[in-house]
């Protein structure tokens, strides 16, 4: 499978050995940012949903910081190289809503199974309520952060980034596996991992067909935006 087919433009300048630095430094820089996070909450200085906002928000612009060191900085590329290309209304409303049902339709299967066979450690885990007695501003800053940061910031680093620099190496479909298990991975709680590994491969097949990370923020925010209403 030809991976010009389906990702405009020249393979990732970037290579393989920076793909995994970057994925590499984003790690030690999660981990400090949530050792950090949990001596402040310990200490009294943030706590509940400020400390949540604060934290978050730091990893994601984290990823932006590491992608953009490595791409934008280091290779002098403009963010075309990372898929901000455009695309018609088919591949950036058409598409996403096509990812969004499947990820909702094979999530609710897994759970489903899940607790039919009686496998708690694979039900996904309560999602907080970040937003019951929220201030107003707190409010709309759980929804800029949940919706648009990090849909932004996690497209441009597991698909713009990491999936691009995978291709030479694995080509397109071991780069949407390898990607999305990463994916899968980052968001900690094992009842996420297959949902998240869902969403994940069907990001990767969404960048592929697209050709534009547009397309594939706008499914993941609609995900979120999903996942957060049904919080409330």
């Amino acid at each position: 499978m030809d991976a010009q087919r389906y990702v405009a433009g020249s393979p990732a300048p970037w290579s393989g050995r920076d793909t995994l630095l970057g994925v590499g430094l984003a790690l030690a820089g999660a981990l400090v940012l949530l050792a950090v996070g949990a001596l402040a909450s310990r200490a009294g200085v943030l706590s509940g949903v400020a400390r949540t906002l604060v934290v978050v928000g730091l990893l994601e612009m984290l990823l932006l910081a590491v992608v953009l060191s490595f791409t934008v900085k280091k290779r002098r590329l403009s963010w075309r190289a990372l898929g901000f290309r455009r695309g018609g209304m088919g591949v950036h409303l058409g598409l996403p809503l096509l990812v969004l049902l499947a990820s909702i339709s094979l999530s609710g299967l897994v759970v489903l199974l899940a607790r039919a066979l009686g496998l708690e450690v694979l039900m996904p885990p309560e999602t907080p309520d970040l937003l019951r007695g929220a201030m107003p501003v707190q409010y709309a800053a759980v929804i800029g952060v949940v919706v648009f940061l990090a849909p932004l910031a996690e497209e441009v680093f597991f698909r713009g980034f990491v999936l691009q620099g995978l291709l030479p190496s694995l080509g397109p479909w071991g780069a949407v596996i390898a990607s999305a298990a990463l994916f899968s991975v980052s968001h900690g709680a094992v009842g996420l991992l297959i949902p998240a590994l869902i969403l994940g491969l069907l990001l990767g097949w969404l960048f592929l067909r697209a050709g534009s990370i547009w397309a594939c923020v706008t499914a993941h925010a609609f995900q979120n935006a999903v996942a957060l209403s049904l919080a409330r």
